[in-house]
């Protein structure tokens, strides 16, 4: 079980370019725009390592921004989508 002191305040996006670096999409497959002025300054990191999209607090400052990181960290999610169900 985690607890919540284990984790931060931050929240997984669902983005990734794992598979395909410097590609990013989101869980449903639609490109994430590059451009956004949402990403942290320096992101998204072309990286073997960092392969996700996460919001988290910029340093030393009241917003939030996207940053890429590695993708096996203890986050929150923003929504759970379960790509498996039917309608």
């Amino acid at each position: 079980m985690i607890t919540n002191a284990e984790m931060s305040n931050a929240y997984w996006l669902g983005g990734s370019d794992k598979g395909h670096d410097g590609y990013w999409v989101w869980i449903d497959g639609r490109g994430v725009d590059l451009r956004s002025p949402y990403w942290n300054y320096y992101h998204p990191l072309v990286s073997t390592e960092y392969h996700c999209t996460l919001l988290d607090r910029e340093a030393g400052k009241e917003r939030y921004a996207i940053f890429s990181v590695d993708c096996n960290t203890t986050n929150r999610a923003i929504c759970q989508l379960d790509i498996h169900a039917t309608v």
